[in-house]
Formats: structure tokens, sequence, C-alpha cells
């Protein structure tokens, strides 16, 4: 099986243009967020074999830098969205909703490399900086499971009754027979090739969405789950673990 990691990626980040809930955009330095990215393809590389290829996507003004750096690693393709994707590269590096940010620059990529895609039977999305270990079993990419998604076990969290409206666009609860809000982790999930076309159309919706200021409060992880439940029967969930430090805050976390 021919397997794509997609490395949603932004070494250098601009803190003149804090995200929408907390008042800065990182905690690292440049240097900093290229050593943790290191480590992000240190990880791949041990998942890696000849059929494997890496695509790390990165929103950096200066990327000539990062992509001579990383030429070291021969399965990697580095594409810089300011050079390739113009377009999207000032919104996704100003724009206060992160989730914004990464949804238009996985849409945008699978569209604009669809036809160099086809060759891939899985596809696997990593957030950049955050790295996988052993717990991550590729057993499960297999020719039966092509037209399979793959998430970590669902989160859940009590409804808050203070919430009032605000998630009542994803409130499913008259349905779950309980009184839960679930999430997706999209630190790493994973999908078949015959799931592209949907998970596309997903991505381009939740950037969409994400862009229209009364609905800023949303995240990916929120909405992912919600524009999956038609699909839930194709779902598998896993038990992979990622690590790595929150950008914003700087926090470490095994989950």
């Amino acid at each position: 099986m021919k397997t794509a990691f997609i490395v949603t990626s932004s070494i250098e980040v601009n803190n003149q243009y804090p995200l929408s809930y907390i008042g800065t955009r990182t905690a690292f330095t440049a240097d900093e967020r290229l050593r943790q990215t290191v480590m992000t393809i240190n990880s791949l590389n041990f998942l890696s074999n000849s059929d494997t290829v890496i695509y790390l996507i990165d929103t950096s003004e200066n990327y000539q830098e990062y992509l001579e750096f990383f030429r070291y690693q021969g399965n990697l393709r580095f594409i810089s969205v300011k050079e390739e994707m113009p377009e999207i590269h000032n919104e996704v590096t100003t724009h206060p909703n992160k989730s914004r940010c990464e949804t238009l620059i996985i849409s945008n990529f699978l569209r604009k490399y669809a036809k160099e895609l086809d060759q891939f039977d899985y596809f696997v999305k990593l957030t950049g900086r955050y790295s996988l270990d052993t717990t991550f079993d590729q057993t499960v990419f297999n020719q039966d499971n092509l037209d399979k998604m793959f998430f970590k076990t669902t989160w859940s969290w009590e409804w808050v009754d203070g919430w009032g409206d605000s998630y009542q666009m994803v409130d499913q609860r008259a349905y779950q027979g309980d009184n839960r809000l679930n999430q997706y982790c999209t630190g790493v999930f994973a999908w078949g090739r015959e799931k592209t076309a949907y998970m596309l159309e997903i991505f381009t919706v939740v950037a969409s969405i994400l862009n229209v200021p009364r609905f800023i409060h949303y995240d990916i992880e929120t909405l992912i789950y919600y524009f999956t439940g038609s699909a839930r029967h194709d779902i598998i969930e896993t038990t992979w673990l990622v690590c790595g430090w929150y950008g914003a805050d700087g926090k470490f976390f095994r989950y």
C-alpha cells in the first residue's frame, strides 16, 4: 500500500496576528518550531518505506531556507504555500481561526495535487511539530479498508448549558440519546483513497463555515465529527498516540 503523509506546517509565525482564543499566535520562535518539525519528520521516517511520501505543506515567508534544509529527507516533498498557493498565503498566516487556516491549506493542496495523489492508497494527515510513535498501527492500511476513515477514539464532553445557542448547529443530543458534545482529534487522522473526494468536500465546507464571523468559535475537531456523521459506519476508531507542544501556549501533550 502506498501512503502519503500530509503534514500541515507553519515554521515561521507572526505574532502580530493572534488567534481567536488567545492573544498570541505562537509561544515559540521559528528556530524552535523548526526543531520540533524535524522531530515530526524523524518520527515519520521510522514509519516510512519505499512506498511512502511525506508532503510538508508549510506557510513560512522565507520558505527557500526550509526547502533547502529538508533536502536530507529523500522521500519528502516540501510544498510552500507562499510559492504554490499564493492566493491563500496571506489569509492562512493571519486569520484568527486556526482551523480555517488548516482546512483551507488541505483543501487547496488536495485539489492542486489531485493527479499526483492518485497514486496513493492511504492518506495520513498530521499536524506539523507533532510526532507519532509505535502506537501508529499501519496494518489497518490494507486492501479491505480503502473506503474507510481513521480517527482516534472520540473525545466526548458533557454539554454545558451556558453554551446557549453557540453550538446549536452541531447539537446531536436528541439523536445520540445523551447530553454530550463529541469531537474527533485532528492532530492525526487518515483515510483510504476511496474517501478522498468525501474528505475534500468536508474540508471545503468546514473552511467555508469557519470564514463566517458568527461561527469563528467553532473548530475542525467539532465540525469534522459532525460532518462525518453520515458515514460513521465507514470510520475505524484507533488508539494512535500523538505528542507535541501546543503552538499557542507551549504546553506539552501526549494523547
